[in-house]
């Protein structure tokens, strides 16, 4: 096929599975909404199955494709399991049942963690440790639903078997490039979007697209103030690894593509996500990228960057705010915001939640308290005291719930990486990540556990 039809074919389901979902919405259980979802997902997951016993390549390319451009919402759903969770476990169960002596496959693969660690098993220990803490969170009655969620992350540690065999397969990596070609310009489009009909009055906070985007699309829409809305989708997780990836390729071929379809997109959703450690990550990642061979190029597309994502903002807040204000004193507020918490609400509630997650690691220091741990603490947004999941501190958080030796073991899986000595371009983004996870689930969301497993 064509790669404009198969840009527009990635575009067309892209737009379509939001406008679908926003119709018939998976959040509506026993309603109309609900049970047609529901068939929608049953019948993807059907033709999943069928191409992936018949046409192995077609399977996994659905399956690569409900993750590439379904992002990190919650658009289609089996009652009330996600459909991406249906495809994981399905696909993994027919790619080991194909597989010549299944247990003779495992059995090679995990024997070798004493004699050869292979590059399949190096998440042997974590994935131990997080099958304990899956017991011990159910032992410490933590919350059935949140076990469940917090641990399903883990199991995408498994796909990296099918990928190691995906790999060699050029018409899998490629359709897979272009998918993300397009899911890039399109989130573009709908981060775009969102901000103008907010920005435009067109709708509100509290409406039927809030609760929509928030509870569905589950992204995060923010009022800054004169109109300038900040616009924030968990996919961003992986914005600054892949922003990094492309300035890296464009300092060393120049390419105009990459450039127009990669890095600029980013560049403006960067700048209407607006989140700090995301900005601190790209610094960083960006010293990284530093060669003496091309220091010149270095300097020239790393002040680009930041300068487009100060212009992006200005053009956009200029323009929400009808002329008003360049918004050039919101970066003051976020940057002082770090050493004084309290002028805004964000940054308060990080830090009225660091004093509780300490007292939950040292309650239980070196085994955690189990996966679907939570904390209650003082909301400044709602005024109200709150019992949430959400820590706000990724690595305190998996102190919190796995303990100290599950924070060895993610270094061990980490250190393993590097040790691999993976390209310059994915080392930065590795780092980055690791930065990232200062504040979010970076590392432990389905997007960070699958961009580590590309990286082994």
């Amino acid at each position: 096929m064509k790669k404009t039809n198969l840009t527009a074919i990635f575009f067309l389901v892209y737009l379509g599975l939001r406008i679908f979902t926003y119709f018939f919405s998976p959040e509506t259980p026993l309603y109309t909404g609900s049970i047609i979802n529901t068939a929608v997902s049953l019948l993807i997951l059907c033709s999943t199955i069928y191409f992936l016993i018949k046409k192995e390549t077609v399977g996994w390319l659905i399956v690569a494709g409900e993750i590439i451009l379904g992002g990190s919402g919650g658009f289609l759903a089996i009652f009330s399991l996600s459909l991406r969770t249906c495809l994981l476990l399905v696909s993994l169960t027919i790619f080991f049942i194909k597989t010549n002596n299944p247990f003779a496959h495992f059995l090679s693969l995990f024997s070798s963690i004493v004699h050869r660690p292979s590059s399949m098993v190096i998440f042997f220990p974590l994935i131990t440790i997080t099958t304990y803490s899956l017991l011990h969170g159910y032992i410490l009655h933590n919350t059935t639903s949140l076990i469940i969620s917090d641990f399903i992350p883990y199991l995408f540690l498994f796909y990296i078997f099918p990928l190691k065999k995906l790999w060699h397969n050029e018409q899998f990596k490629n359709i897979s490039y272009k998918m993300l070609q397009v899911a890039i310009i399109s989130n573009l489009f709908f981060v775009l979007f969102t901000f103008i009909i907010f920005s435009g009055n067109w709708v509100y906070l509290q409406g039927d697209y809030y609760h929509w985007f928030r509870d569905v699309a589950l992204g995060k829409i923010t009022d800054m103030g004169n109109n300038f809305y900040r616009v924030v989708l968990n996919e961003h997780l992986l914005l600054i690894p892949i922003l990094l990836s492309g300035i890296y390729q464009t300092i060393k071929t120049s390419s105009k593509k990459i450039t127009w379809f990669f890095v600029l997109p980013l560049l403006v959703i960067l700048s209407l996500n607006l989140t700090r450690i995301y900005f601190l990550a790209m610094i960083i990642g960006l010293l990284f990228l530093f060669t003496k061979n091309n220091w010149k190029k270095w300097i020239i597309y790393s002040v680009a960057a930041c300068l487009t994502i100060f212009i992006s903002f200005t053009i956009l807040h200029l323009s929400a705010s009808r002329g008003q204000s360049l918004g050039w004193e919101f970066f003051g507020i976020r940057i002082q915001s770090i050493t004084q918490p309290t002028i805004e609400d964000s940054s308060l509630s990080r830090m009225l939640i660091l004093p509780q997650a300490i007292a939950k690691i040292n309650n239980r220091p070196l085994l955690g308290n189990g996966i679907g741990d939570e904390i209650t603490v003082y909301s400044p947004i709602l005024k109200q005291q709150i019992t949430t999941s959400q820590f706000d501190w990724g690595w305190l958080e998996i102190i919190a719930e796995m303990g100290i030796l599950g924070l060895l073991a993610w270094l061990y899986f980490i250190v393993k990486i590097f040790l691999r000595k993976p390209p310059q371009h994915l080392t930065a983004g590795l780092i980055s990540l690791l930065i990232i996870n200062l504040t979010s689930p970076a590392l432990f969301h389905v997007f960070g556990i699958i961009f580590l497993i590309l990286l082994v």
